[in-house]
């Protein structure tokens, strides 16, 4: 393999025009009101599994810290509780489909429609084909024991979700 994964070496010409790019910068330990947020999610995928039916359990946790002079970074207390979901999916697809929606909606605050409205995909989605309703029955809804994929989605929802409350608490302007 290492024969096969040979880097070329940069020309003397490219390292000269990469030299020439760097482009210095005044360095400063006065941020001002910097704010820096941060999500974190888990999980236990699935947490109960009996016949044909799993449970999900889903967790996310937003922090917000802003710049401090003295402390380097100071946590802010933002009253966001952290998201906790439980999410039942069966054998049946049309079960499935709704209760991996309904998470959906539980966590970010929004309704699937919604989201799919205002968002760009259905724009560059097949040249602009299809509406709301096309681009639901699109999603892709993994079968429930298919626990990577499960995870993975309800996962990164949470974080997504956890992420939005933060940016939902900026001050207008910022």
């Amino acid at each position: 393999m290492a024969a096969w994964d040979v880097r070329a070496t940069p020309s003397a010409d490219h390292h000269v025009k990469l030299v020439d790019a760097i482009e210095p910068f005044s360095h400063t330990t006065d941020v001002g009101d910097l704010r820096i947020g941060g999500v974190d999610g888990s999980g236990d995928f699935p947490v109960v599994a009996y016949g044909d039916s799993f449970v999900y359990a889903t967790v996310a946790a937003a922090t917000l810290y802003q710049a401090d002079a003295v402390h380097g970074l100071r946590e802010l207390d933002t009253g966001i509780t952290p998201l906790v979901e439980f999410t039942w999916l069966s054998g049946s697809e049309q079960q499935r489909i709704a209760s991996l929606l309904e998470s959906f909606e539980r966590l970010t605050g929004y309704s699937v429609e919604d989201v799919i409205r205002g968002s760009d995909y259905s724009e560059m989605r097949r040249g602009g084909r299809g509406g709301v309703a096309s681009v639901r029955a699109g999603l892709i809804v993994p079968p429930a024991h298919d626990a990577g994929n499960v995870g993975v989605q309800l996962r990164t929802t949470a974080e997504l979700a956890a992420a939005l409350r933060l940016i939902e608490l900026a001050p207008s302007g910022a």
